[in-house]
């Protein structure tokens, strides 16, 4: 009896852990459009410092995505909040993770440049 509010927590912070996911992608789709304009106007381009480093958001996303997915299974499987909020949860971790096969395709996932 004592796993329900403890489950019911965890799920509390689904949404958030959605946001967060979201925004990071966000941020490396932005980040990822500024390297290719900015190595458009010059002759020879190099990669930007700041992105080696925004290297890591695509595999940090991976991760969340399979945690929102492993949260969203459990909620599912608990009848845990709406049946919306079940099918958004659901959307948000395979768009994480399709944007994490998108970053692995495109050779983005890690320091491999």
């Amino acid at each position: 009896m004592t796993a329900q509010p403890t489950i019911n927590k965890l799920l509390s912070m689904a949404p958030w852990l959605a946001g967060s996911l979201a925004a990071l992608n966000l941020i490396f789709l932005a980040g990822l459009a500024l390297t290719v304009v900015q190595s458009m106007t010059t002759r020879a381009p190099l990669v930007p410092a700041y992105f080696i480093g925004m290297l890591v958001i695509p595999l940090a996303t991976g991760a969340l995505a399979l945690i929102l997915l492993g949260m969203t299974l459990l909620a599912w499987k608990d009848h845990a909040g709406s049946v919306l909020g079940r099918v958004y949860l659901t959307l948000v971790s395979l768009a994480g993770l399709a944007f994490t096969w998108f970053a692995w395709y495109w050779n983005l996932l890690g320091f491999k440049l």
